[in-house]
């Protein structure tokens, strides 16, 4: 397995300046009417969205934030997922049966339908098999080869789903089943259940920290989350939380879980360390998503009731600003080189493009030798190497495409082999003249 640097966005965060968020642009999406669903490409560093109103795939520009094409789906769309070996994307069909494939690199649709799932509600990748997960209204879930775009298994669930996950350390896919209070864990080796684990009611969100292999799964009837070790798929716990959890992200760099109270208009911090409940905060109306920045160590809570998205502070866990965006925002994800958040409003047809740079974040772009030339991550076959510097690290991790953290990196040659192929984002903090500075470079691991 080599790893390969190329052409790259540097993101410095100076955080002796003040730093802020803000509204950066909108675009409009008509195509993609009621935008409810968003999916970042960093290997073409694009952004893709689509609409269960509208019958239209919408790419754009992660470095522009203009539209590069529109693509025709034939149907209404719900929910997207990237396979970052293939370079493709998957969008679920929202008015029946089907699942397209999406050539991330020319941007050509394939349509692509499966027998097993009448409407796909989650979708989930899985690297290190170059599998697709497919779950909704259904007592099975549907396996499709990233590869070949064949569906290659079906395997059963005790009910319908809305939140799958996966997990790198344990190669396992957990399903949150709804109606049966359970989550079914599945072997993704071999496309088998191992266990069937018992929650609260209703569970409608999952999050895997892949440091411990816990596994976090809000239960939205019940008021809780339910803590599940990946290992030995027993409950270790339940922690309480606000009223109608929903959606959870986990930030590696504190190691806590964000959960999103939707009927409570708060989120619920939990310690991963203790598993106690850290704070609550209050936020807007209704929030629906949550979405995790690791560079900057913030989370975004999007308020789809207020129309406005709140950024918190991971560090403190305080509120930085409420910044308001379009109506009813619903959806959002990552663009790390840019250090922008997308944000889909399902009631006004638009994207908000928030951005984090207040001062604080300085861009500049390095071609491979240059990189190598000024002490930047260089590497051999299987090996990241990262080189020391004058700047006294704090502390490094490799994220992954998603910005989830799939390995604490150390000074000198980290060991990289047991990764899939993707596209990766080196993470440091470090110390430089009298102020922190973090910085993201992106990377690619080949087989």
């Amino acid at each position: 397995m080599n790893v390969r640097i190329v052409l790259c966005a540097v993101l410095c965060v100076l955080c002796s300046v003040s730093s802020g968020q803000w509204l950066e642009t909108t675009i409009d999406v008509v195509g993609s009417l009621d935008p409810s669903a968003l999916c970042y490409n960093p290997s073409g560093n694009k952004v893709y969205c689509v609409g269960t109103g509208g019958l239209w795939l919408t790419v754009v520009s992660g470095e522009a934030n203009t539209i590069l094409t529109s693509e025709y789906m034939r149907d209404q769309q719900r929910v997207l997922c990237y396979n970052s070996r293939d370079n493709k994307i998957y969008s679920a069909r929202a008015g029946g049966r089907g699942v397209a494939v999406v050539d991330a690199e020319a941007d050509t649709v394939i349509e692509f339908r499966l027998p097993d799932v009448p409407i796909v509600y989650a979708l989930c990748y899985n690297p290190t098999n170059d599998k697709v997960y497919c779950a909704g209204y259904s007592a099975s879930l549907a396996v499709i080869d990233g590869a070949l775009d064949s569906a290659i298994a079906s395997v059963p669930i005790a009910g319908y789903s809305f939140a799958l996950c996966y997990s790198l350390q344990l190669n396992k896919v957990y399903c949150a089943n709804q109606d049966s209070a359970t989550v079914t864990v599945i072997d993704a080796q071999v496309d088998t259940v191992v266990a069937k684990v018992t929650t609260g009611a209703s569970p409608a969100a999952l999050v895997v920290d892949d440091r411990t292999s816990n596994v976090y799964c809000a239960n939205e009837s019940s008021n809780s989350v339910t803590v599940i070790d990946g290992r030995d798929n027993s409950v270790i716990t339940t922690v309480p939380a606000g009223d109608g959890p929903c959606a959870l992200c986990y930030n590696p760099g504190n190691n806590r879980v964000y959960v999103a109270n939707q009927f409570g208009d708060d989120v619920t911090v939990i310690d991963c360390a203790s598993r106690q409940v850290r704070a609550t905060i209050r936020v807007g109306a209704t929030p629906l998503s949550l979405l995790c920045d690791p560079v900057g160590n913030k989370i975004y809570c999007a308020n789809y009731g207020a129309n406005t998205v709140t950024v918190i502070d991971g560090e403190t866990d305080t509120i930085l600003r409420t910044i308001p965006v379009g109506f009813a925002p619903y959806a959002m994800c990552l663009n790390p080189l840019q250090s922008r958040v997308y944000v889909a409003n399902r009631g006004n047809h638009g994207i908000s493009v928030l951005r984090d740079s207040a001062g604080g974040i300085e861009e500049g772009r390095s071609t491979f030798h240059a990189l190598r030339s000024t002490g930047e991550p260089t590497i051999i076959p299987g090996v990241l190497n990262l080189p020391a510097s004058s700047r006294r690290l704090i502390r490094a991790a490799l994220l992954d495409a998603a910005g989830r953290s799939v390995m604490a990196l150390k000074p000198g040659p980290n060991d990289v082999r047991h990764l899939p192929p993707g596209v990766y984002f080196v993470w440091e903090e470090a110390q430089a003249s009298g102020y922190k500075q973090q910085t993201a470079r992106k990377v690619i691991i080949t087989e």
